[in-house]
């Protein structure tokens, strides 16, 4: 769903728990800025695009082109929240910190972008999502500071139909 104060869309919008649940990790993996990584032309993107990494690694925020973001935006974000029952989804206290990343890996194996937002005047589009590992072993470890229990990972960028890279 579209905040209608900022334009922020996110596929966990549909269901306030979830919705809370995300953004609150997201602010707590950004929460200190200066360990915020930035790089350009980053070798698992061939299209030159900008990676913000988070402080603890567990997000990435990721320029995108506008064609990207509309097809987010405009086909995508009902789509994932609807297949994968964001609406039906329960979090207690117990689960609360990783309620949001637990309910999208029970209904799917893809990464989930956490939100999309941008700056039409400045031409930026940006999508925020989980990195993979760390999210996978933030669901199966519950423990903040045990993120990779499978080891090092190598990452990759995909993009959702029709969506194509430069390469």
């Amino acid at each position: 769903t579209r905040d209608p104060r900022t334009g922020a869309v996110s596929p966990y919008g549909i269901n306030p728990q979830l919705a809370a649940s995300a953004l609150q990790d997201l602010q707590k993996s950004f929460a200190n800025i200066q360990q915020a990584t930035l790089t350009g032309d980053n070798p698992a993107s061939k299209s030159g695009a900008s990676f913000i990494f988070s402080g603890d690694g567990r997000f990435v925020m990721k320029s995108i082109r506008s064609s990207e973001f509309k097809v987010f935006t405009g086909q995508l974000v009902e789509r994932i929240a609807a297949r994968a029952r964001f609406v039906l989804a329960q979090c207690t206290t117990a689960d609360h910190p990783w309620c949001w990343a637990s309910h999208a890996l029970e209904h799917t194996s893809l990464v989930v972008p956490l939100l999309a937002f941008s700056n039409p005047k400045g031409n930026e589009y940006w999508i925020a999502m989980p990195a993979a590992a760390q999210w996978r072993g933030l669901v199966t470890s519950r423990n903040f500071s045990d993120l990779s229990p499978w080891g090092t990972v190598r990452y990759f960028d995909t993009k959702p139909l029709p969506a194509k890279s430069n390469a």
